[in-house]
């Protein structure tokens, strides 16, 4: 046996996601981070040893623009290039790749830490060392640091370390929680275990161990849905052990579930009901995939309140969106539906103070065991969450180490060097706001080739189109929208019976008079005979009608007494087959314009403007509503179509920057789960209709996409899209994005952010598949290039706003000068091709005095237009 003593800035104990993205996030702030995993892969509960699928903020897509980026973003957009098929190995390494390209972390897998040793009082508890025993090698390793971080799910180190911690469920009224028990009581979320299937193709028989359960003699047959077809997570009810203690009686529990799933097997393959011939059993978990034990008592606990009223922090550091998914303690056995979910109307926030325990001076937490009530941690334990909080420590526990300070002296004294630095590295934070004094990016004129000003899905128009910097007039600028008879002739837009309201979802920055609907509606014949009401080749496009405004605060969409649709949402008649007794002219279609109720959320939460637009019956046409809505700032905001099923919208794909479909109704697919219906989240979904929107142009021009919107902070969608986004490319003609100084700056580094579409789900095991291994709105070839202080060359004040910039030659070396028709020499740092991913970081050679700096886009991955989130330029 060997004895070695490990000295590091920075010790991360637990290798699931939260740790990793820990240890990665402070090692790319320079310090040395060690990281300890007690099981031979990393990712925890995502490993291949458990492959529990990674959820997150996303909720399977319920929430929207939602999806994290930062490190485990990275993660997720490299899984589906490397993994579209969701190989549970691949995903291994994936993360493991994650963690070896950062050479100032020293990964010490297959060691359990056991000992801890801990000095001071019990209020401050400070960890001196942890130590670990490496199976396997016979290594006994004494890890010691000026920080740490407990990652390991369960809080060993923090219990070791005499922390303060919760277990179980509190009662009601400590923190007011609807949900909590009237008394407190010590039941967890259950452990589960998971298996695969596979189709030989051959008949394949099965011989049940003496160990499998007859699940007959239980409630599971008659209270779960099981099909022969699904395996992995799809059997995530297959949980037990809530009742117990699920880290003491941790191989109780693994037996019971691996007979449990072996008596399922042999329920599928040998009672007759299921078509399993040619199936087998592939894999069975042995490692017991833990959701609960011990939750740590910070400066601040994070409760139900917080997740369903989404309450704001000036200390935020990362975000949810899961629902608060609670599991009956006795688990599969339990008669009864095997979760229940309540969801919050959008992402929630998470403080920092919840990172700490409040009775240790140097340990911080991060995943499931970080200051949570038993309801709140049922939003916030899910991986892709622990992850978000994994960055967000790993850079409090750098920071701490620059400084010199506690978890808590950092969050009183450098709370907002914190979050600067999140915000730098693309986390997933929200409302936060670019005031770096590093990134000159803020403080420069911010031009562009183009802008994509008019919002629109009428096709034809390329998601609509802009001006370019010469005056003219970017490809799909027209002011009248595409001839209906061509869009739909050419199969570009498909006909909706609006059978169910819809929401359009789009940004309004700084108002929204009017929108274009391309629509139609059913001729209505007499019962005897006679003309059909309505000709059947009208003009394209209705005068304008007149709204009325309804700005009551207390109406819904579903209670607004202000609308009766033309016909029921029950009622079968389609377009095609409605008629008419007494040629009654059919009643106007109703629109509306809803807020969403704070800047994160995508529901229509308060009544804005009613108006309504006759649809004469006949072929596709045009039509406009008149609406006049003009919010005090910039905001999301949704265009309803109450439901008429006489008329037909048309829609199309694929979708502009900041615009989505809502469709009111029901969207649950799993039927183990009871989802709270009472949540707008829940009512207005956006998965029957993803990817897809209704033909619509939106009047006036927009601000939304402007050149400034990629320097202004935030990263991700918040009151509108947070990016820049170019007018439609044309062949051979790249966009452009520019920073100009009046002084020179010295610069270090050019950081991008680019758009891969954040309300795309990206889960590990691909729960919901995308077709694209390479996300379509990613920018695909660009270069970077600068005008350094003494570059020949008109002064930025005096240059041709008009010009576009030189095509740099194929593979030109990163200090290349190129020159443009105002004779500027630019000097090329970069030049990508087949880029897949979102956040690029490009040094300068050594801190560079620049007049300006560029993004030249000359293609992007599918999408249209170019689009950039963010550019900065560090100091």
């Amino acid at each position: 046996m060997l004895k070695q003593v490990v000295e590091a800035d920075v010790v991360v104990v637990g290798g699931g996601l939260a740790g990793v993205c820990a240890a990665v996030a402070a090692a790319r702030r320079g310090v040395d981070v060690v990281l300890i995993n007690n099981r031979p892969v990393l990712g925890g509960n995502s490993s291949s040893e458990v492959r529990v699928w990674v959820c997150g903020a996303t909720a399977h897509g319920n929430q929207r623009w939602a999806r994290e980026t930062g490190i485990i973003g990275e993660m997720y957009v490299e899984n589906q290039f490397r993994n579209p098929e969701g190989n549970p190995v691949y995903w291994d390494d994936v993360v493991l790749d994650t963690v070896r390209r950062e050479k100032n972390i020293r990964l010490f897998l297959n060691t359990d830490v056991r000992d801890v040793v801990a000095s001071g009082p019990e209020d401050a508890r400070r960890v001196e060392t942890v130590t670990g025993w490496t199976m396997g090698s016979e290594i006994l390793t004494t890890f010691r640091a000026p920080v740490f971080l407990d990652c390991t799910g369960d809080g060993l180190v923090g219990h070791l370390a005499g922390a303060r911690y919760r277990l179980g469920k509190e009662a009601r009224s400590e923190f007011d929680e609807e949900w909590a028990p009237d008394e407190p009581v010590e039941e967890f979320l259950g452990s589960t275990l998971l298996f695969y299937t596979k189709d030989l193709g051959f008949p394949v028989k099965y011989v049940a161990p003496e160990s499998a359960k007859d699940i007959r003699d239980t409630p599971i047959p008659t209270s779960r849905v099981i099909r022969s077809g699904d395996s992995g997570a799809h059997y995530w009810w297959v949980e037990w052990g809530g009742e117990l203690d699920t880290v003491h009686d941790n191989e109780t529990i693994r037996d019971e579930l691996r007979s449990v799933i072996l008596g399922i097997w042999d329920y599928i393959k040998n009672s007759g009901e299921f078509d399993a011939d040619t199936l087998t059993l592939e894999w069975v978990g042995n490692v017991p995939g833990k959701r609960e034990y011990r939750r740590f008592v910070g400066d601040y606990t994070l409760t139900q309140n917080d997740i369903v009223e989404q309450t704001s922090f000036p200390d935020t550091v990362a975000f949810g969106g899961w629902s608060i998914d609670l599991h009956p303690a006795a688990g599969m056995y339990h008669e009864g539906s095997g979760a229940v979910q309540r969801f919050s109307d959008g992402v929630f926030e998470i403080p920092y103070r919840c990172l700490y325990p409040a009775s240790t001076s140097n340990l911080l937490v991060a995943g499931r065991n970080i200051s949570a009530t038993h309801i709140a941690f049922g939003a916030s334990r899910v991986m892709a969450t622990c992850a978000a909080l994994g960055q967000a420590a790993g850079t409090a526990a750098a920071l701490c180490v620059e400084h010199a300070v506690t978890p808590r002296e950092l969050g009183t004294h450098h709370l907002a060097e914190l979050r600067r630095a999140l915000l730098r590295d693309d986390a997933p934070i929200i409302g936060a706001v670019n005031d770096d004094p590093d990134d000159y990016a803020r403080s420069a004129r911010v031009t562009a080739s183009s802008t994509l000003t008019s919002i629109g899905t009428g096709p034809g128009r390329s998601f609509g189109g802009g001006e370019r910097r010469d005056g003219g007039t970017a490809p799909g600028a027209a002011q009248v929208p595409a001839p209906p008879t061509d869009l739909v002739a050419e199969n570009r837009a498909t006909p909706h019976p609006l059978v169910d309201d819809l929401g359009i979802v789009l940004p309004v920055h700084p108002r929204l008079d009017s929108i274009d609907l391309l629509v139609s509606r059913a001729v209505l014949e007499p019962a005897g005979g006679g003309d059909a009401v309505g000709g059947t080749h009208a003009v394209a496009g209705a005068a304008p009608v007149d709204g009325a405004v309804n700005r009551d605060d207390a109406a819904s969409p579903d209670t607004a007494a202000s609308r009766d649709t033309a016909a029921s949402r029950d009622s079968a008649a389609s377009p095609d087959s409605a008629t008419s007794a007494d040629c009654t002219p059919p009643s106007p279609l109703v629109v509306e314009v809803w807020s969403t109720g704070k800047p994160q959320n995508v529901v229509p939460s308060r009544l804005e403007v009613t108006t309504s637009v006759e649809v004469p019956a006949g072929e596709a046409r045009w039509v406009r509503a008149q609406l006049d809505y003009q919010p005090d700032s910039p905001e999301t905001a949704i265009v309803v179509l109450r439901a008429d099923p006489s008329i037909t919208v048309h829609l199309t794909d694929p979708l502009p920057p900041g615009v989505l479909t809502l469709v009111h109704g029901a969207a649950s697919d799993d039927q183990n789960v009871e989802v709270s219906q009472a949540e707008l989240l829940v009512q207005w979904p956006t998965r029957p209709l993803r990817g897809r929107s209704v033909c619509f142009v939106a009047h006036p021009e927009s601000e939304a996409l402007a050149p400034e919107r990629a320097t202004s902070g935030g990263n991700r969608p918040y009151a509108g899209p947070s990016m820049w986004a170019s007018a439609p490319m044309s062949p051979g003609t790249p966009e452009w994005l520019r920073l100009d100084w009046d002084e020179p700056v010295e610069v270090s580094e050019l950081v991008l952010v680019l758009d891969d579409d954040v309300d795309l789900e990206l889960n590990t095991l691909h729960h919901h598949r995308s077709p694209h291994e390479t996300i379509p709105e990613l920018v695909r070839d660009y270069r970077v290039e600068v005008l350094t202080a003494d570059a020949q060359g008109a002064p930025a004040g005096d240059r041709d706003e008009a010009q576009a910039p030189a095509t740099a030659p194929s593979g030109a070396p990163a200090t290349e000068p190129s020159t443009d028709l105002a004779d500027e020499t630019w000097t090329v740092v970069a030049d990508e091709t087949d880029n897949r991913w979102r956040r690029r970081v490009h040094r300068l050679q050594a801190p560079t005095r620049l007049r300006a700096a560029r993004v030249v886009v000359t293609a992007t991955n599918g999408t249209p237009q170019a689009r950039v989130v963010a550019l900065r330029a560090q100091a």
